[in-house]
C-alpha cells in the first residue's frame, strides 16, 4: 500500500518500483497461468499460441511472411519486428493491434455471420487487416511523432498518431487493404455497406460532421463503414494508390497542428476532408442510382408496424405454428429483444449477451440462440453456449455445457435436437447435434479436411441439415443426410458470398449478393435449376418458410430498419437465375492498384522453429517513460511502465500525483 504525501514536500522525483496488475487496481485481460506458450520465429515475426494451435500457428505465420510486402506497399513503410498472440480461449471473434505495448492479438474462434468473414479464413482476413494497422503505425513514427516516441513512449506516440488521422481512417483502411488483397474483404460484402447506402439514396447524406460524430436521432454507419467508402473514393478518383500514404504523413509529421489530417488531404487534393466527404457522398450515390435503374422491383407484403421513425430492425423472422413471426428486434430505442408480430406487437424476451450469429431459430415452441458466456477472474476465457426458451411456458435453459463454444444454432422439427457449430481449441469446426431434453451429444460428424461450417439449419422434415461450406477455394452449400451422415455439395465452390440456407421441400433457399444488392434466390434440387425469388432496392436477408409450406418470410431493408415481409411461396413467379460478370466501382479499381487479388493463394508451407515461451524472459517490456497523464487530465506521472505482452504483470516506476485529491504516491 502506498503512502501519501503532499506535492511541495517531494518535488524532488522519487522512484519506487510497484509491481501491480496495474496502477489503477484493474484486473488485467489475461489467461489462467496454468496456459503454457509456444513461439514461433520467422525473419520479421514472432508468433506466440498455445500447445495444440500448432498447425494453424504455422499458418499464420506463414501468412504474416506473404502478406509482409502487399499489405505494406501503399503506404510504403514496412514495420519492424512485431509479436501476433493467438488467442484461442475466447468465443469472441475479434482481432486488435496495441503499441501499449507493442503486439497484436487474434481471437481465433471464427465468426458464424457471413457478412463478415466472406469466403475468407478468418485468420487469413484477421492478419490482412490487423496488420495494415502495424504498418500504419509504423507509418506513424516520422517527423514530431518519432521525436515524441523517443522522449515519451508508445502512449504518447498512440495519442498523438490517433489525433493526426480519424478512426475512420485507420479502419477504412484496413478494410481497403483487406478488400483489395483477399476474394472476399468486406468491402466486397454489399451488407457491410448496407446502411450508408441506405442512407444516401433516402436522402440521407447528413454532413461529414454528423457522420464522424454519430447520433442519437439517426443511424449512422460506423468507423469502418465511412472510411471504406472515404479511402475508396479518393484512390478511385486519383487512381493512385499511394494518396493516402502521402496525406498521413504529411499529418503525421506535424499532429500538433489543428487540422493538420484536413489540411494535407486539401494540399494534395484541393479539397479539405468535408469536401471530400461532399464529393464521395454525391459520387457513391450517383452510381448507387445508376445501378437501381436496372432493377424491375419485385412485391411483398409487410408484416410488422412502425409507429416510429427512430431506426429499428425486426431481424431474422421465425414463422410460428399458430400463426404469427418471431423476430429479433432492436434499433436505436430498443436492445436485442425477442417479439412475436401477430396483430401487432407483443414482447416476448430479453436475451443476455447474444453472440450474434446472423441467424435465430424456431420450432414448435422452442426458440434457440447463442449467448457469450464470461470468466470473472480470467477475462481473455469466455464461453459461447446455447440458450433456448420454451415459448408456451416462458421457461429459459441452457442447451449443453456451462463452459461450450458452439456457436450459431438450429432446432429440428418437433424441438427434440439442435443442430450446431463448435469450434475446439485447435481451430478444428465441427457440426454437432445435441438433445434439447438434456444437451447430450446426439452425433458429431466427421471434418477430416476442415472445412469451415457456418449457419446450419434442418430440412423441413428433419432428415437433412444444410450449412453452409467454405474451403481454400471459396464456399458452398452442403447437404448431411442426418441418418447416414452422408454429403453432398449443391452449388459450385466460388467466391461468391452465400449464406443463410433454408431447406424446404427439394428447393434451397440461400442469400447471395448477385449483382451488388443482397437477395434471396433458390435452388431446384432436382432439376439443378436457380432462380431469383427477390428483387430488393436496398437489400433482402434471411429466408424462412411458414410450416404449411405457403409463405416465404424475409427481412427488407428499408430507410427505418429491417422490415419483416411476406410473399407466396410460388415457384412459379421466380424469375430464371442468369449469372452476369460484372465489375463493381466500390472496389474494383483497388484490387487492380494493388494487384494482387488473392495474396495467401498457394501459401507456401514452411515449417518455421518452434520453441516454449518463458513468461519470465519478457516480464520487463517498457512501453511508456518520463511525463504522462491519464485520460481523464487527473493524475500525471513521471516515470516508466512496462508490462509484459501477455498482459500477466504491470510494473510502475515512478512517482504520481492525484490533481483533484492533491496527493502524490510512489
Amino acid at each position: 500500500m502506498a503512502k501519501s504525501w503532499s506535492m511541495r514536500s517531494l518535488f524532488p522525483v522519487l522512484f519506487t518500483l510497484l509491481v501491480t496488475f496495474s496502477h489503477a487496481q484493474t484486473v488485467l485481460e489475461n489467461n489462467p497461468p496454468s496456459v503454457k506458450w509456444r513461439q514461433i520465429s520467422t525473419p520479421n515475426f514472432k508468433v506466440l499460441y498455445p500447445p495444440g494451435f500448432d498447425d494453424r500457428a504455422q499458418r499464420v505465420a506463414n501468412s504474416l511472411e506473404r502478406v509482409r510486402d502487399a499489405g505494406a506497399q501503399s503506404l510504403g513503410s514496412r514495420p519492424r519486428r512485431m509479436t501476433f498472440i493467438m488467442q484461442n480461449r475466447s468465443s469472441l471473434s475479434n482481432g486488435f493491434v496495441s503499441i501499449i505495448p507493442r503486439r497484436s492479438e487474434f481471437y481465433t474462434m471464427p465468426t458464424q455471420d457471413y457478412n463478415f468473414v466472406g469466403t475468407n479464413d478468418w485468420l487469413e482476413m484477421l492478419t490482412a487487416h490487423e496488420y495494415r494497422h502495424v504498418v500504419q503505425y509504423q507509418h506513424a513514427t516520422r517527423g514530431f511523432n518519432k521525436a515524441i516516441y523517443y522522449l515519451f513512449g508508445s502512449i504518447s506516440l498512440a495519442g498523438m498518431a490517433q489525433a493526426a488521422a480519424p478512426p475512420w481512417f485507420w479502419e477504412g483502411d484496413a478494410v481497403v487493404t483487406e478488400t483489395a488483397i483477399t476474394p472476399s474483404g468486406r468491402g466486397k460484402i454489399p451488407e457491410f455497406g448496407l446502411l450508408m447506402r441506405t442512407n444516401f439514396l433516402t436522402g440521407r447524406t447528413f454532413n461529414y460532421h454528423k457522420q464522424v460524430l454519430g447520433s442519437y436521432k439517426h443511424r449512422i454507419p460506423n468507423e469502418y463503414v465511412l472510411g471504406f467508402h472515404m479511402v475508396s473514393y479518393l484512390r478511385r478518383k486519383t487512381n493512385d494508390p499511394d494518396i493516402w500514404g502521402r496525406i498521413t504523413a504529411r499529418s503525421w509529421s506535424v499532429p500538433f497542428i489543428p487540422f493538420a489530417f484536413s489540411n494535407a488531404i486539401k494540399k494534395e487534393t484541393g479539397m479539405y476532408v468535408t469536401d471530400l466527404y461532399k464529393e464521395m457522398a454525391r459520387e457513391w450515390t450517383a452510381e448507387w442510382k445508376r445501378q437501381l435503374e436496372q432493377i424491375q422491383l419485385s412485391p411483398f407484403v409487410r408484416v410488422n408496424l412502425r409507429r416510429s421513425k427512430a431506426y429499428t430492425d425486426y431481424a431474422y423472422p421465425q414463422p410460428l405454428p399458430e400463426g404469427g413471426v418471431l423476430a429479433m428486434k432492436r434499433g436505436i430505442g430498443d436492445i436485442e429483444r425477442f417479439v412475436i408480430l401477430k396483430n401487432g406487437e407483443e414482447k416476448v424476451f430479453t436475451p443476455g449477451l447474444v453472440n450474434d450469429a446472423a441467424m435465430l431459430s424456431a420450432s414448435g415452441n422452442i426458440l434457440v440462440w447463442n449467448e457469450y458466456g464470461l470468466d470473472p477472474r480470467w477475462l481473455v476465457r469466455n464461453y459461447s453456449q446455447i440458450k433456448a426458451l420454451d415459448l408456451a411456458t416462458g421457461r429459459k435453459f441452457r442447451v449443453g455445457p456451462k463452459r461450450s463454444r458452439y456457436s450459431s444454432a438450429a432446432v429440428a422439427p418437433g424441438g427434440d435436437r439442435i443442430v450446431t457449430i463448435e469450434t475446439d481449441l485447435s481451430y478444428q469446426t465441427s457440426i454437432v447435434v445435441l438433445s434439447t431434453v438434456n444437451g447430450r451429444v446426439l452425433k458429431r460428424f466427421p471434418n477430416e479436411e476442415n472445412a469451415f461450417y457456418s449457419m446450419p439449419r434442418w430440412s423441413n422434415d428433419g432428415k437433412t441439415i444444410a450449412v453452409l461450406k467454405t474451403v481454400d477455394d471459396g464456399k458452398t452449400v452442403s447437404l448431411i443426410d442426418y441418418e447416414s451422415g452422408s454429403q453432398r455439395d449443391v452449388l459450385p465452390v466460388s467466391h461468391e458470398n452465400i449464406g443463410h440456407p433454408v431447406l424446404h421441400d427439394h428447393y434451397l433457399l440461400f442469400n447471395t449478393p448477385g449483382r451488388g444488392i443482397d437477395n434471396i434466390h433458390a435452388l431446384d434440387l432436382t432439376t439443378g435449376k436457380r432462380y431469383e425469388v427477390t428483387s430488393s432496392q436496398l437489400g433482402a436477408y434471411n429466408p424462412s418458410v411458414s410450416a404449411d409450406g405457403t409463405t416465404i418470410y424475409y427481412n427488407d431493408q428499408t430507410r427505418d430498419g429491417l422490415d419483416v415481409v411476406s410473399i407466396p411461396f410460388n415457384p412459379a413467379t421466380w424469375r430464371p437465375y442468369v449469372q452476369k460478370q460484372s465489375t463493381n466501382p466500390l472496389y474494383s479499381h483497388l484490387v487492380e492498384q494493388e494487384g494482387n487479388p488473392d495474396v495467401f493463394k498457394d501459401l507456401p508451407d514452411t515449417q518455421y522453429p518452434v520453441a516454449p515461451y518463458r513468461k519470465l524472459s519478457g516480464i520487463i517490456n517498457p512501453y511508456n517513460w518520463g511525463l504522462s497523464i491519464d485520460n481523464d487530465l487527473r493524475e500525471p506521472s513521471v516515470g516508466v511502465l512496462s508490462r509484459d505482452i501477455l498482459s500477466t504483470t504491470t510494473i510502475g516506476l515512478g512517482y504520481y500525483y492525484d490533481i483533484s485529491e492533491r496527493t502524490s504516491s510512489l
